[in-house]
């Protein structure tokens, strides 16, 4: 999401200065009391840049703000029935996100943090707003980038009828890099909700542990449900969703009526009536879904999997499913085979590493099946060539001392292990580990 216009108020200069600006709101999660609201933010400007969360009003919120030229602090506030109050500050002189930079709100109970990175920067203990939705922040600071935003309740007690993630009615949204973790619906659509003609466009997310309580016609969607929409789904990930036994289906997708365009996407370790694997999708009604070039579990045998559109039946070996590490191993079915004119088709996987490169080694670029586009980036091979050579040693230089938030930073870059929010020796000394390496090779 950018912001297109230089929209902010005077005076700055207050103390302590309000500074309202513009901010795209979420008009759901009223009721959202303790999460984690997660946001990758990018400025071209200098003015001020943040998030909002328990948001009631626009006189009831808390805001971090990161401040540019005009005001070099980042603040942790509150407006409470139009009473605006710093709750913590710090001065970050000469630092500001020029370049993609991740921050992460904590509000559990009265205890609210801010971190930079995994840094913690700012905290507070504050009791005045117990809950209320998010927004995204920008006091001018035209051409401002959102990116990545998450949110994970923590706790919750209340439970959504459809779209426990999100409920897309009549609309057309593009979601893009998202993850959609431990929600939960009563009838449809753990993760995700669409209906009535809505035509949105999902690329690059992972939809994982969301589950449906009580499914209604028995089709669930544990990760998603789809009715009377045209969706289009090109590189997710669908993993660890559930849906009950009693012969309910449509564990990782549900369909009712509506077309849905499966492309590059992996459906693995979703738990159906009878178990792992079963039910991965289910269609109801008089729609159809169009799956090509796809891993479904349990997919064999079902009249839109065959052979012929590029589909397999088999174990996209992900690093770590347990721990959520849905990166592909070496040997993954999923490398390089995907389809290059998928509908949609990112030009960056959610890590932000280049698409369609040949992580195969076969000297034929392939698009990977899935959220993450495999490459051996970690151990220097930063222009995927699968060699470390002088190509990728300029490639580091260029972001050499750089850290979170300053300009030229690269996260891709931070290969040390674990990495460390600098690029520096311990980046170096991993490409000198694999130099001039075929890295095929152990």
């Amino acid at each position: 999401m950018v912001q297109s216009a230089n929209i902010y108020t005077y005076p700055y200069d207050l103390n302590p200065p309000v500074m309202r600006g513009t901010c795209a709101l979420w008009r759901f999660g009223a009721d959202w009391k303790n999460y984690n609201f997660q946001a990758n933010i990018k400025s071209y400007d200098d003015d001020a840049i943040g998030i909002m969360f328990r948001y009631k009003d626009e006189n009831n919120y808390y805001r971090f703000s990161w401040g540019g030229s005009h005001y070099q602090k980042i603040m942790l506030s509150k407006m409470v029935n139009n009473v605006y109050t710093i709750l913590s500050q710090k001065s970050e002189s000469g630092l500001y996100p020029h370049d993609w930079c991740t921050l992460w709100i904590s509000a559990i109970g009265s205890d609210l943090k801010v971190y930079i990175g995994s840094t913690l920067q700012l905290s507070a203990s504050d009791p005045c707003l117990d809950s209320g939705t998010i927004a995204l922040y920008c006091w001018g600071d035209e051409g401002a980038c959102f990116d990545d935003v998450i949110v994970s309740i923590a706790g919750s007690d209340t439970v959504d009828t459809y779209g426990g993630g999100m409920y897309n009615k009549n609309s057309s949204p593009t979601v893009t890099n998202c993850i959609f973790v431990n929600n939960q619906a009563l009838e449809r659509g753990g993760g995700m909700y669409d209906n009535n003609s809505s035509s949105l466009t999902v690329t690059n997310c992972i939809f994982r542990s969301n589950s449906v309580i009580y499914p209604r016609w028995l089709i669930g969607g544990g990760g998603m449900y789809n009715e009377s929409s045209n969706p289009t789904v090109t590189n997710c990930i669908f993993n660890a969703n559930t849906v009950p036994g009693g012969g309910a289906g449509g564990a990782a997708i549900g369909s009712y009526g509506d077309n849905t365009t499966v492309t590059n996407c992996v459906l693995w370790g979703n738990i159906g009536s009878t178990g792992p694997g079963t039910d991965e999708i289910l269609l109801g009604g008089t729609g159809t879904i169009t799956v090509r070039s796809s891993v479904v579990e349990g997919g064999t045998g079902q009249s839109w999997f065959g052979a012929t559109y590029g589909n397999y039946d088999e174990d996209p070996l992900f690093v770590d499913a347990n721990s959520g590490n849905l990166r592909l191993l070496p040997t993954s079915v999923c490398i390089d085979s995907g389809d290059n004119a998928a509908p949609g088709l990112p030009l960056t996987d959610i890590d932000g590493h280049q698409r369609i490169i040949d992580g195969d080694c076969s000297s034929y670029p392939q698009v990977d099946m899935g959220a993450y586009e495999f490459n051996y980036a970690d151990k220097g091979d930063f222009n995927y060539n699968c060699r470390v050579d002088w190509g990728d040693f300029s490639l580091l230089a260029k972001s050499w001392l750089t850290q979170l938030g300053d300009s030229g930073w690269d996260r891709t870059r931070d290969i040390s292990d674990p990495p460390d929010g600098v690029i520096n020796l311990r980046d170096m000394a991993v490409i000198a580990e694999n130099w001039l390496r075929w890295l095929p090779n152990p």
